[in-house]
């Protein structure tokens, strides 16, 4: 298995790989730079080796953007956002934070706490790989689909040696597979199951879709930041911990 050195020292090198590649590209501004990602914090990523490794893939990142819609800033990582967010106020994060929680303690949606009461839950980031497809900031619900574009055009080698590096046992995809299917399943894949939902109309839907590749289980599920009522976060954080379970066991 690969060190905590090795790991930290590789991560700082495709960091500065995304910021070149930004600026090479042309995506960077004076208004608007790379959002790297990765592993917070690579020795509690490794140390634990009682529950799965797991990446979590996203579609770009979010800072702000200006009365045009344009998206600005950027130039910072995701990676210290993780260590020093102390309020979790993305709606992404906070059904994040409590599918990892729920993992790590073993417990149901109905017996966490709210984060804004208990902020140290939010600590479990720091224990997750997070990607995001394109790494340039963009608009809060990525509607115009750019970031498909900029991940073909520029971060798939980028995003692919991410992976290589962190060798999760579970991948998390954020409503992304679709746009990366064949980069993980160049001559297509049939789904090995799915965990199925009622929707408020009556109408059957997949909640999660779960794919095997090699040792690896990938699971696409709806976007953690989608709108939800209390019931369907509740549906969602759990079904989720239990397929995790379920395909990758913690440890007694």
């Amino acid at each position: 298995m690969i060190s905590v050195e090795e790991l930290t020292k590789r991560q700082k090198e495709i960091e500065s790989e995304i910021f070149r590649k930004a600026k090479s590209a042309g995506l960077e501004s004076d208004e608007a730079a790379a959002i790297p990602d990765g592993v917070a914090n690579p020795k509690l990523y490794l140390a634990n080796d009682e529950f799965p490794k797991i990446a979590w893939i996203g579609k770009e990142p979010y800072d702000f953007y200006d009365e045009s819609r344009i998206p600005h800033r950027g130039g910072w990582s995701l990676t210290e956002g993780f260590r020093t967010n102390k309020t979790w106020s993305t709606r992404t994060w906070r059904r994040v934070i409590y599918v990892m929680y729920s993992l790590r303690k073993r417990c149901l949606y109905k017996d966490l706490g709210y984060i804004r009461d208990y902020p140290e839950m939010g600590d479990v980031m720091q224990s997750i790989a997070w990607i995001n497809l394109s790494k340039m900031p963009g608009e809060t619900s990525s509607e115009n689909r750019q970031y498909i574009s900029n991940y073909q055009k520029y971060w798939r080698p980028i995003v692919m040696r991410q992976l290589q590096l962190y060798q999760p046992n579970v991948i998390v995809f954020c409503n992304t597979l679709t746009d990366c299917f064949y980069d993980f399943f160049p001559e297509g894949a049939q789904m090995a199951d799915y965990v199925p939902f009622v929707n408020k109309y009556g109408n059957k839907k997949h909640l999660i879709d779960i794919y095997k590749k090699d040792d690896q289980i990938l699971l696409d599920v709806y976007h953690p930041g989608r709108p939800m009522s209390f019931e369907m976060e509740e549906l969602y954080v759990d079904k989720l911990v239990e397929t995790i379970n379920r395909y990758c066991p913690a440890k007694p």
